[in-house]
């Protein structure tokens, strides 16, 4: 797969939460530290409580992946913007 780096692309943070959500465990635990039913308890807790939303172009899931992301691996918001194809979605 091609990153669109310009921020035209919009479905490549998507694209790389589903691969990191589905594809292994461990890719889970690598870059969210935490197992995905976990993940995905956090975020049906923050959509349930209304503490998160999906907005225009960017899901709930993306935006805690990235939180996570960020919190995990010490990003810069340049590789975030690079990981999750950021640039110009939010």
């Amino acid at each position: 797969m091609t990153r669109d780096l310009t921020g035209t692309d919009t479905s490549f943070g998507a694209e790389r939460v589903h691969e990191i959500l589905t594809c292994h465990e461990s890719l889970s635990k690598r870059n969210f530290r935490m197992e995905v039913g976990v993940f995905q308890a956090l975020v049906n807790k923050l959509s349930e409580k209304q503490l998160l939303a999906d907005s225009r172009a960017i899901s709930i899931e993306e935006k805690v992946a990235i939180s996570l992301y960020a919190l995990v691996k010490n990003a810069s918001n340049e590789t975030l913007q690079y990981e999750f194809n950021t640039v110009e979605k939010q």
